[in-house]
């Protein structure tokens, strides 16, 4: 682990516990705040959209860049908070890592827009895509956290719908399953080595997002669905994530349905650190992995 990835992770270890107290709206402008405060040197050009049904998005791309094929990111946040403005330069730096055009769309939130709201956005926003000629197969997904959970439940309602899917997914850090044991002890161990998340941090965006709808539905929790014909997907988490055991556990079922799952675990790394794709060397590496994944099923199709 290097010493920028442990220096990080103490100051994340300090806040934790003030952090776990504030509301969701407390944490929201904490949230923008500390995303809009990372920096970039890298160089990008950036075009604002309107989407039908007024929803917002970013595209952000470099000259010289593959011109057939897009990025779709979805944000995290827990599913309440994340903008395009919060997530500007961490998409920036996957632009430039990939060498690929992106498109951030910029959801509806929780609670004022429980589920199904943020996810019909993210439909939409695979729509409007399709709609300026982007072909399916030249379509990457790319979320983290919740953004993850958003990625895997697009395909989803697009497999539903008997809808052509993206190329390939790739999952950080993902929330594959919002459901909560009652017992919060059960969660002692792994919240000890999590600097970030908490099992009362999450079931607060639990209960926001989820606000009557069955925390088992598969499109709440993808863990719950039936995988079968997903494309390929690549998920990477670190070992001092309190999501480890389930997004284990989702590429274990992934895999039993047929799908071409890669797991990959960075030892030592915390909740969604590949965010910090400038600060940390080992976010650098990842995602150089997810770089060459990409290419590999592009170039297949």
């Amino acid at each position: 682990m290097s010493l920028k990835n442990w220096y990080i992770k103490q100051q994340f270890k300090s806040q934790k516990d003030e952090l776990s107290k504030l509301s969701i709206i407390e944490r929201r402008k904490r949230f923008e705040l500390t995303m809009s405060n990372l920096v970039s040197p890298i160089k990008a050009i950036t075009n604002d959209v309107v989407m039908p049904h007024n929803i917002k998005g970013r595209f952000i791309t470099q000259s010289k860049l593959k011109k057939k094929s897009v990025i779709l990111y979805f944000h995290g946040g827990g599913f309440c908070a994340g903008t395009m403005d919060s997530y500007l330069n961490p998409c920036i730096d996957i632009v430039d890592a990939t060498k690929m055009k992106l498109f951030l769309p910029e959801y509806r939130l929780a609670p004022e827009n429980p589920f199904p709201c943020g996810l019909y956005d993210c439909v939409k926003a695979y729509d409007y895509l399709l709609g300026l000629g982007y072909k399916p197969e030249n379509i990457v997904f790319i979320g983290d956290s919740a953004g993850a959970n958003l990625a895997l439940s697009t395909a989803l309602v697009l497999k539903k719908r008997n809808a052509k899917l993206p190329s390939c997914m790739v999952l950080l850090s993902p929330c594959t399953q919002v459901e909560m044991y009652d017992d919060d002890r059960i969660y002692d161990d792994i919240e000890k080595k999590d600097v970030m998340l908490s099992a009362n941090i999450l079931r607060l965006w639990t209960k926001a997002y989820c606000q009557g709808s069955d925390s088992k539905d598969p499109f709440v929790s993808p863990i719950y669905a039936n995988l079968t014909g997903l494309p390929p997907m690549l998920i990477n988490i670190g070992t001092d994530d309190m999501l480890l055991d389930t997004a284990r556990l989702f590429h274990t079922r992934a895999l039993d349905y047929g799908v071409d799952s890669t797991f990959l675990v960075s030892e030592g790394h915390f909740h969604a650190y590949q965010l910090l794709h400038y600060y940390i060397p080992e976010a650098q590496v990842i995602m150089k992995s997810i770089s060459k994944f990409i290419n590999k099923h592009l170039t297949q199709k």
